[in-house]
């Protein structure tokens, strides 16, 4: 059974992870129309990566700041390339699976897709969410460890 602590910190990483998630959908709305596809995941990404860094520095492991602040940012992305390939992937593989071509990624990859929003961000969340159980455990276990 996971503790009282760990419970607490997933429900404020996961407040965080909300407010990212919209960041992301809208950097990825606006960028999709305009360049290619990976482009627009990449950036969009980074751009939540940022967003949540500072806000569970700041508020969900304000007690667990063992390290020093570049340190922790540093960690924090790392643990985040980890999620980030996942999404990335996930993400690449529903849009070819929605245009029909589950084999041939290379197309999708330097494609502008132009879809309609919805569609975009129905296709862009899986990735999101797989993201997410990644980071969480890598912040809690290794980037906001008590014993940094």
């Amino acid at each position: 059974m996971p503790s009282v602590d760990i419970l607490r910190r997933l429900v404020f990483y996961s407040l965080v992870g909300a407010s990212g998630t919209v960041v992301n959908e809208v950097a990825f709305a606006v960028l999709q129309k305009v360049s290619a596809l990976v482009i627009a995941v990449l950036v969009a990404l980074e751009l939540s990566i940022l967003w949540n860094f500072v806000l569970n520095d700041s508020i969900t492991f304000k007690d667990r700041r063992g390290s020093p602040f570049l340190a922790r940012l540093l960690k924090f992305h790392s643990a985040s390339a980890v999620g980030s390939v996942v999404q990335v992937m996930t993400t690449l593989v529903l849009f070819a699976l929605y245009k029909g071509d589950p084999v041939n990624l290379v197309e999708v990859v330097g494609e502008v897709a132009g879809l309609p929003y919805f569609t975009a961000a129905l296709l862009n969340l899986p990735g999101i969410i797989l993201g997410f159980v990644i980071r969480f455990a890598m912040s809690y276990l290794w980037v906001w460890n008590k014993r940094a």
